[in-house]
């Protein structure tokens, strides 16, 4: 939900991108109907997992929950 409404209205330049390390298999219908009552889309249908090469090409990252398991541990060895 926070990267739909981050890219409905983001700053010049700026584009969201949302992936976990336990991603679903599809978005929460429940999400998707609360987006839409704020008419918003769902662009991507399908959660995606936060690989480390994604992670590589970020410019800011925010996590939280991965309690040790995040690519972002690789970004930082390798980075």
């Amino acid at each position: 939900m926070a990267e739909a409404i981050f890219n409905a209205h983001p700053p010049p330049g700026w584009r969201a991108e949302s992936a976990g390390v336990k991603p679903a298999d599809n978005v929460n219908p429940v999400a998707v109907k609360l987006l839409e009552e704020i008419d918003i889309q769902v662009v991507h249908g399908k959660p995606r997992f936060a690989t480390p090469a994604l992670v590589a090409e970020a410019s800011l990252i925010i996590a939280f929950g991965c309690l040790g398991r995040c690519p972002i541990d690789e970004r930082e060895k390798t980075g």
